[in-house]
């Protein structure tokens, strides 16, 4: 992938000079660009598909830097109708097989946030060289589309409340520049502008990989944007992404609405075992979290906590890190994984049941976690889970970094910088309790200008038995949290 990203920008590079060239030296750049980009894209993606299911940010960045180079040296020298044409042929069907393997249809890109963002870039060096051929590629509508998850997600500029392998912060959004320019959709348009602030004079250091490479802007920015953004009606607050496995239960568009994110559904490149589990943020402020980004490059914890059920807002079976063990892509419709049995989303709450059974392979006769968003406030998450023998179970949610905790009994609170969560529990599993989280590495690369608090959890564990049920209530408001609990809990009989 590294070799597309520096194909696209090398291809651009040669199309703005290419009038100046001699006629050997544009044979020797489509030589070069043959050799080291075109042909072995072609090779990888199309002669021997090494990737089936056509659905990779670096197939995005190869196919899309090849792509780039064989438009850029078009009628430049007297063999591309033969070979590079030949070539573009290819590397299309190789275009549009990514188009579909990578954007399930439901307006989501399948990986996190970050990777969509790197791959999305790829893509739009590869639409934009066809659209100079006047070429349009079959599944460009969908890929187009795939903006509303994080469009949803995003609490403000550089908070977006994503799973998997994505630290949570994003600010430069390259990969959509091409899509805000040209879809003629006005709220991506808006979504491209909150992100991004055009500064081409900094760019990636030499040797940064991928990773470094997401939100680095660069000339796919200047595509946009050519006119004023059109105005538009914001749209329905709350969206299921069935096809992805994610959901998205907001308040309202401003910008001290709550926002819930929620995972359910089958796995998927850079994601984790953290079905069912959840994030909060309310007036700006990250208030539900999870253990946070581990570097799968130096982090020793991120196969065996980071990635796993322990580091989200899951429930454990015998306090095992590894509860959650099933594989289930959804390119595999034998394999059964997690999805949201029901939903009722209207203006004044959103109700949500998800049946987690399959996440936990075998272990459980049934799980079921259901969430119930009164707006604007208040969101509540209960719990059913059967096993076929006793076992403890162990319900986890995580605070964010630099966050308070306090609890006394079945009440607790999160106390974040301008915002605060309150916590009861109810029912016979409801004496919380709190315990510290491995801390990710990266955190570590600058100890000169930061301090590093321990992150937190809260935990409610059941008693060893076939059954347990768990039922947690959170109110989310301003300021600090009160002497008194935000919410009590009550029961009385039905009838």
């Amino acid at each position: 992938y590294e070799v597309g990203v520096i194909t696209q920008r090398t291809a651009f590079g040669y199309d703005l000079i290419a009038n100046e060239l001699t006629a050997q030296e544009k044979k020797s750049a489509a030589d070069a660009f043959w050799k080291q980009a075109i042909f072995p894209a072609v090779e990888e993606y199309f002669t021997y598909n090494r990737d089936p299911i056509a659905a990779s940010n670096w197939m995005a960045n190869s196919v899309g830097g090849a792509i780039a180079a064989a438009v850029a040296t078009a009628g430049d020298t007297s063999s591309w109708d033969e070979r590079e044409a030949s070539a573009l042929a290819k590397l299309e069907f190789a275009y549009e097989e990514l188009l579909q393997g990578l954007f399930p249809g439901d307006g989501s890109e399948a990986e996190p946030y970050g990777y969509e963002n790197f791959a999305m870039q790829g893509i739009s060096w590869g639409i934009s060289s066809l659209r100079a051929l006047g070429i349009h590629p079959r599944g460009t509508e969908r890929m187009m589309q795939a903006f509303w998850w994080p469009y949803y997600t995003t609490v403000k500029p550089g908070l977006q409340l994503d799973t998997g392998d994505f630290n949570g912060h994003l600010t430069g959004l390259p990969g959509f520049a091409w899509g805000a320019e040209f879809s003629g959709i006005p709220e991506l348009r808006a979504f491209y502008d909150s992100g991004t602030h055009l500064d081409l004079t900094k760019s990636a250091h030499g040797g940064e990989n991928g990773h470094m490479l997401e939100e680095q802007l660069n000339a796919i920015d200047v595509v946009c944007c050519s006119g004023p953004a059109p105005a538009f009606t914001p749209p329905p607050p709350s969206r299921v992404f069935p096809l992805r496995g994610s959901a998205v239960l907001r308040s309202g568009w401003d910008r001290d609405a709550t926002v819930i994110s929620l995972r359910v559904g089958p796995w998927f490149n850079h994601e984790h075992h953290d079905e069912g589990s959840f994030q909060v943020a309310a007036f700006g402020n990250a208030l539900i979290g999870e253990a946070g980004y581990g570097s799968y490059y130096i982090d020793p914890h991120y196969p065996d906590y980071f990635t796993q059920a322990a580091g989200h807002n899951t429930v454990l079976i015998d306090g095992n890190p590894f509860s959650q063990m099933a594989f289930a892509p959804r390119y595999w419709a034998a394999f059964k994984y997690p999805h949201f049995a029901s939903q009722l989303l209207s203006s004044y709450f959103d109700y949500l049941a998800a049946d987690l059974t399959p996440a936990y392979d075998g272990k459980l006769q049934s799980y079921e976690r259901q969430y119930v968003f009164l707006k604007p406030d208040i969101l509540i998450v209960h719990d059913e889970v059967r096993a076929p023998e006793k076992h403890v179970f162990t319900w986890l949610l995580h605070a964010p970094p630099d966050a308070k905790l306090k609890h006394d009994g079945a009440a607790a609170s999160i106390q974040a910088k301008d915002a605060h969560a309150d916590l009861v529990a109810a029912g016979s599993n409801a004496a919380w309790s709190v315990e510290d989280t491995p801390i990710p590495v990266t955190l570590f690369t600058d100890l000169d200008h930061q301090h590093i608090e321990p992150r937190k959890e809260f935990l409610l564990t059941s008693p060893s038995a076939a059954e347990a049920e768990f039922l947690v209530g959170m109110k989310f408001a301003a300021g600090s949290a009160g002497s008194e609990p935000g919410l009590q809990s009550w029961s009385e009989e039905a009838g």
